[in-house]
């Protein structure tokens, strides 16, 4: 039984991905790096990959996990049984006695943008995780799902596995949304350009109207919001103006 404490609050803090910029200059690879450093140092809980991400091929990724990147992928593996994952496959966060489970899925339309050619891992479908996902939900008191899934699919893994109780996704037709299906929400939150949009989850009451916070965060100095992800970004956004207008 999920737990009810009405004077606890837990709170989780998650990308779900697509917040790296296509790969046509020197500029845009520091942006990447800036929002590496910025979600590292904002000690985030949980990144997954999108479209975007993938597209730069896996080698950044896997490097940057190597460099404490939290990043948090269940269905990518370096064997074709499926059974050594690449990455960690989801992560367990007690705050407040309560037990937050997070589990990242690349998603299919992700792994189809994957831009690699020597890339030897095997992908497996969100939908086989079945166990996976009953376990993490069993030692939790809620359960986040990460991945850029449109709301069709979405929905379906909520059908599907009726424990998750947050999808956050990345996909372009949930940005900026909140939609209930059953108990569950799902929640679309994207980072791109010269802004940056993530999920800060607060896990508290039941009866909380919104219990998460979508934040959509300048990333360009220039908006003058002294935040730590403006003063990490914006200087990358600088370094790309230079590079256009040397």
């Amino acid at each position: 039984m999920k737990k009810t404490r009405p004077d606890s609050i837990a709170n989780l803090t998650v990308e779900a991905g697509n917040f790296a910029p296509p790969p046509h200059s020197q500029g845009d690879k520091a942006k990447t790096k800036a929002f590496l450093d910025f979600y590292r140092v904002d000690r985030y809980d949980a990144i997954t990959l999108s479209s975007s991400e993938t597209s730069l091929g896996m080698k950044l990724w896997t490097e940057s996990k190597q460099q404490g990147f939290p990043i948090v992928v269940a269905n990518l593996f370096t064997d074709a049984k499926g059974k050594k994952p690449v990455f960690e496959q989801f992560l367990i966060k007690k705050d407040h006695d309560y037990r937050l489970g997070v589990i990242g899925f690349i998603s299919q339309v992700a792994w189809a943008n994957l831009k690699d050619s020597t890339c030897t891992l095997t992908y497996k479908s969100p939908f086989e995780f079945k166990k996976l996902i009953h376990k993490v939900a069993k030692k939790t008191d809620h359960l986040t799902v990460l991945g850029e899934f449109s709301k069709a699919v979405a929905e379906s893994l909520i059908h599907a596995f009726p424990e998750i109780d947050l999808v956050v996704t990345s996909a372009n037709d949930n940005n900026g949304q909140s939609i209930p299906v059953g108990k569950s929400v799902i929640v679309g939150a994207q980072s791109k350009g010269y802004y940056g949009s993530y999920v800060d989850w607060n896990f508290s009451r039941p009866d909380t109207a919104n219990p998460f916070i979508l934040t959509t965060a300048a990333l360009d100095g220039t908006h003058g919001v002294d935040t730590l992800v403006t003063n990490l970004i914006s200087a990358a956004n600088e370094l790309i103006k230079a590079k256009k207008n040397p």
